[in-house]
């Protein structure tokens, strides 16, 4: 009895260092009892003692317990990890889905929606500390609105899920996790946590425990200290930042955006000092200026996360929070620092590499963009936004070959994504194989309409195509079906306008063109040097005849330092336009130069006249040659 309530006392007690270390260790002295023996030596330790009670009622009270104990663990190792059950995997590639609202109430899903997030934002930190984990973005369960655990196994091809339900009152916060295989469809364990009102903010620190529990994963002394970095002491602080994060996880909404801007300021309000509220807030000032396209807003954006820096230098998370809103505004040596800063404290932060390589890409430091890429593939293998990344920048290069063969690996992450058959098709376009493209883009097209701009973007492609063979009609067929989607989208304003000027309609394609012209000038507010859309707003002009203003784009422009592959293209299809014929072929060359295909350029009826030119044919027939 004596040995039995040993255990017992160290099953209950509240300090981590006085419990069992491991299941392994509880599991071998119940067996030393089993066989008779004495097991208070047996630990390296030795435990305070309570007053004893009366020992039938410690007795009945101990077995009762341990009796519970193996119902609970000795079930769940056997299907994680023992005989007649699925074999743990030696990679744990982990989804956590969408908790449940017990009770429905409709003022506590942003709450919940914000925990979800930032427990899985932990326990992708946790990545940097165990090799043999990989978490699926927060984000993306959300936006693929998945609330099965088989659905999240066939959308992300995850071994292991997360699901739970959250139960909150007027004195506190109840949640239930449940593991579950979805490689046989059973629950392995679950584990509840209740936390007070009034130690709220120890809530996500309590959730990522009890999971690091249920995956049978020993915390590593840096992530602890990681966990509670940058944590408010003001519980209702954070409350409002949660449930400003909830909103924010759902930002095509622009109430939520408004929603969220309300309270990471209540969060500010409450804690002055809480850096990770004011990154918060000038990421949802950025969102919504990408909803509205009001420039005001870029100015709130930046100038509150620069005080999450100031407030705390030592969260990687506001670098890269800061670093984005740098990207946006064209600051790409600002958004550089600030991710090489989030590595250095976070050196195996794969998020920050990847949008490192965004930096390097906008800069044209392209090898240093593709190292970048492949240090956040390599970080986190099964996630596609790293692999569609890297195959975007080569076939920004030209290397289409290349970008094939991961643009084919998002498609096996995500079957159902139509980013990946979209890039495909692009790809086999760019290479002159037309019909296998139109095939790759219409699968896009129809394996998710919910996913609206993609879809767009499958229209686009096809009405790309189209127009390239001179099916103008059906080409503005296919634009008014993306500018119905996506009516902010200036690329398919002008597309569109070429479309029905080659079909016939002049004063249909004036009215596109000028919204092009005035989603361009928009564009520009706030990234003045974005040398792609001044390549297309000097094009726009002189379609519309605008020779004046044409050229002063085009001299702002060629200032520049250096021009992107599609704004060389553009510059030199403005300056055809124009009857600028010398100054056209240079441009194009210099895009050839770059790497861009001799394909591309057959695209466009506004170098019609031009392709008629024997310098054009000498030109284009070298580059043709070099690549045979």
């Amino acid at each position: 009895p004596e040995d039995l309530e040993h255990v017992v006392t160290m099953c209950l007690e509240k300090e981590r260092e006085h419990r069992y270390p491991s299941m392994a260790d509880l599991l071998a002295d119940l067996e030393v009892l089993k066989q008779g023996g004495a097991v208070a030596s047996s630990r390296a330790f030795e435990l305070p003692r309570a007053k004893p009670a009366p020992v039938p009622w410690r007795v009945f009270t101990g077995i009762g317990l341990l009796v519970a104990l193996l119902v609970l663990v000795i079930p769940v190792l056997r299907q994680f990890t023992g005989p007649g059950g699925a074999a743990r995997p030696d990679h744990l590639f982990l989804a956590v889905l969408p908790f449940d609202n017990v009770g429905d109430a409709p003022e506590n899903q942003a709450f919940i929606d914000g925990l979800v997030y930032t427990v899985t934002s932990k326990l992708t930190e946790m990545e940097q500390f165990q090799d043999a984990l990989s978490v699926v973005p927060a984000r993306d369960v959300l936006q693929a609105g998945l609330l099965s655990t088989g659905a999240a196994a066939d959308r992300f091809k995850v071994n292991l899920v997360v699901s739970g339900s959250v139960q909150r009152t007027g004195s506190g916060v109840r949640i239930t996790l449940q593991l579950v295989d979805p490689r046989v469809g059973k629950t392995l364990a679950s584990r509840q946590l209740d936390e007070p009102m009034t130690d709220i903010g120890a809530l996500q620190d309590g959730v990522v425990f009890k999971l690091a529990e249920l995956l049978e994963i020993e915390l590593h002394p840096a992530f602890e200290k990681t966990l509670t970095a940058g944590r408010t002491a003001v519980p209702v602080a954070y409350d409002f930042y949660t449930r400003a994060l909830g909103y924010l996880q759902r930002f095509e909404d622009e109430t939520n955006i408004d929603a969220a801007i309300s309270l990471f300021q209540l969060a500010i309000k409450e804690d002055s000092s809480y850096a990770l509220a004011y990154a918060g807030l000038g990421e949802a000032y950025l969102r919504k200026y990408q909803a509205s396209n009001v420039s005001a807003l870029v100015q709130e954006a930046v100038r509150n996360g620069e005080q999450a820096v100031a407030l705390n230098d030592e969260l990687a998370p506001v670098h890269v929070s800061l670093g984005m809103i740098y990207f946006e505004t064209g600051h790409y040596e600002q958004a550089e620092l600030a991710y090489l800063r989030a590595l250095a404290l976070e050196p195996k932060n794969a998020a920050a590499y990847h949008e490192l390589g965004d930096v390097h890409s906008r800069q044209h430091k392209d090898q240093m963009a593709e190292a970048s890429y492949q240090e956040a593939i390599a970080l986190k293998p099964d996630y596609w936004l790293f692999h569609n990344d890297l195959g975007q920048l080569y076939h920004r290069l030209g290397r289409h070959k290349d970008a094939i063969p991961q643009f084919e690996k998002v498609i096996a992450l995500q079957p159902d994504n139509p980013w990946g058959y979209n890039n495909v098709g692009a790809q086999y376009a760019l290479m002159g194989r037309q019909q296998e493209a139109i095939t790759w883009y219409q699968k896009a097209a129809r394996v998710n309409p919910n996913a609206t701009r993609a879809t767009a973007v499958a229209h686009w492609n096809l009405g790309g195509i189209y127009y390239g063979q001179d099916d103008f009609a059906r080409a503005a067929r296919m634009y008014e079906k993306v500018v119905a989607l996506q009516a902010t989208d200036r690329d398919a304003w002008e597309n569109l306008g070429d479309a029905y000027y080659w079909a016939g309609n002049p004063e249909a394609a004036r009215t596109a063109w000028q919204r092009a012209v005035g989603l361009a000038k928009e564009r520009l507010t706030v990234n003045p040097k974005d040398v792609d859309i001044l390549g297309a707003l000097a094009e726009d002009y002189a379609r519309l005849g605008a020779q004046d203003s044409a050229r002063l784009v085009l001299d702002r422009l060629v200032a520049l330092d250096e021009l992107s592959t599609m704004s060389l293209i553009s510059v030199g299809k403005a300056y055809e336009i124009l009857k600028e014929r010398d100054q056209a072929l240079r441009y194009l060359k210099a895009a050839l130069d770059r790497g861009q295909t001799p394909e591309f350029l057959e695209y466009s009826s506004w170098l019609d006249e031009l392709r008629q030119d024997p310098r054009y044919r000498k030109l284009v027939q070298s580059y043709r040659s070099r690549e045979e």
